[in-house]
């Protein structure tokens, strides 16, 4: 399995409330059309990845609190927090990680029935396979959109300095006639 390290914090897509409150980009960066449309991929791989680790070798519920330390955007790090109290309680990880609706449908399905099945370990890599794979599917599209849009921009300011030099040529030849 590839890692890649990627540290992305305007794709928070929970609505701004007291859950973005404890960091304003966060916030703020719920209210971006582009960012809302982007699922937090690298934060909930960042999460798989550290529950999949963690859950071989120590308890689920330390496994959670460890991963809730590896996430950085906080409303996904206040999520897991909250979901580490309620499977302390003996709520499923799946519902416990759905309650906020931040992590991906698909991730808490995976999750969900690697629980029910006993094999939590496989299907918290399949997760995080799953989600390595949305985050290099988005990083090509992505570049992929930013050549085309550098050349409109380069072209743009080729233009604005191509008439700001005839612009006074043009004038000139009013005044002559």
């Amino acid at each position: 399995m590839k890692q890649t390290s990627i540290n992305i914090d305007c794709v928070c897509v929970a609505p701004p409330s007291s859950l973005c409150r404890a960091r304003p980009q966060h916030a703020s960066a719920a209210g971006r059309p582009v960012c809302a449309t982007i699922p937090p991929v690298a934060h909930t791989g960042r999460f798989g990845i550290a529950l999949l680790l963690t859950a071989s070798a120590v308890p689920v519920l330390d496994a959670l609190r460890i991963s809730a330390d590896v996430v950085t955007n906080e409303p996904m790090k206040l999520a897991v927090t909250e979901a580490a109290l309620r499977v302390r309680e003996g709520a499923p990880i799946g519902r416990s990680l759905a309650a906020r609706k931040i992590f991906p449908p698909m991730m808490i399905h995976l999750i969900s029935s690697g629980e029910s099945s006993g094999e939590l370990e496989k299907m918290l890599e399949r997760a995080a396979t799953n989600q390595e794979r949305e985050m290099d599917g988005l990083l090509s599209t992505m570049t992929n959109l930013l050549g085309p849009l550098m050349i409109v921009f380069m072209g743009s300011i080729v233009m604005f300095i191509v008439i700001a030099l005839l612009l006074p040529i043009f004038q000139l030849n009013d005044l002559v006639k």
